[in-house]
């Protein structure tokens, strides 16, 4: 997927919402920031703030092979947020499903 539809897909699917790790049920707030290539959010269970890549994320969107999980997610993540980019990941392909 090109990097303009992704961004799109995030900020129409994810944008203020909440999504919800299968691993642990830990809820993420997500707040698509393309302007600074960044997905943040806050973690339910903590109150903590994170950031993701954007261009890490859509590597991993286009490479990774399915299911995703947060061991196959750590070739293309960087930094501790194999969750939130695990919820996030799932969350778009979910809603991506729905929208055909």
């Amino acid at each position: 997927m090109e990097k303009q539809v992704f961004i799109s897909k995030l900020r129409k699917n994810l944008h203020g919402k909440v999504v919800t790790s299968v691993m642990d049920n830990v809820p993420y707030t997500i707040d698509v920031a393309p302007g600074l290539g960044l997905i943040r959010g806050v973690r339910g269970s903590t109150g903590n703030s994170f950031e993701i890549d954007i261009n890490e994320l859509l590597q991993a969107y286009n490479e990774c092979e399915r299911p995703f999980t947060t061991t196959k997610l750590r070739e293309y993540i960087t930094g501790r947020v194999f969750s939130p980019a695990l919820a996030i990941l799932i969350a778009l392909d979910q809603a991506m499903e729905t929208e055909q």
